[in-house]
């Protein structure tokens, strides 16, 4: 996910594990900035987007958690993703104003809307092509014809 978003400009990655030494790697690797497990929260003025997966049992981020942190966000929106399962982020979150979370389930209804946008293009495409196909075949054969009543009338 992480290269991912680089690759779309994400400039710049924390990243927290359960242990910092994990963290430390992936950062490294990826070329973000390491965090402490138990301090990820004080990340969240300086992130738009936080992704989460976690084995946790409970939730890692709720709305009364995260409520008091968004004044110092200056009205900038907070993506949240939650890969987990069972979830990560209370579902809540999304009442919240500037916030924007999505989980599995959201993600798959946005890729089958994408899906079914791509399919009627496809139909859209198919329709264009056959018509064109249909305008070339008549030019052909007319280009045929013609050709043979030249080859015919001459001596």
């Amino acid at each position: 996910v992480a290269r991912s978003l680089q690759s779309r400009g994400v400039r710049a990655l924390g990243i927290a594990n359960r242990t910092f030494e994990r963290a430390a790697e992936l950062a490294a690797e990826l070329g973000g900035m390491a965090l402490h497990y138990d301090h990820w929260c004080g990340a969240l003025d300086d992130s738009d987007i936080i992704i989460s997966c976690t084995a946790a049992r409970g939730r890692v981020l709720s709305a009364p958690d995260l409520a008091p942190m968004l004044p110092a966000r200056a009205d900038r929106p907070l993506f949240l993703l939650d890969l987990a399962v069972p979830r990560d982020f209370d579902p809540a979150l999304n009442d919240l104003e500037g916030v924007y979370l999505h989980d599995l389930d959201s993600l798959q209804a946005i890729a089958r809307q994408g899906m079914a946008g791509r399919e009627g293009e496809i139909a859209r495409c198919e329709e264009l092509i056959s018509a064109h196909l249909e305008e070339f075949a008549q030019w052909l054969r007319l280009r045929t014809s013609s050709h043979r009543a030249r080859a015919e009338a001459q001596p």
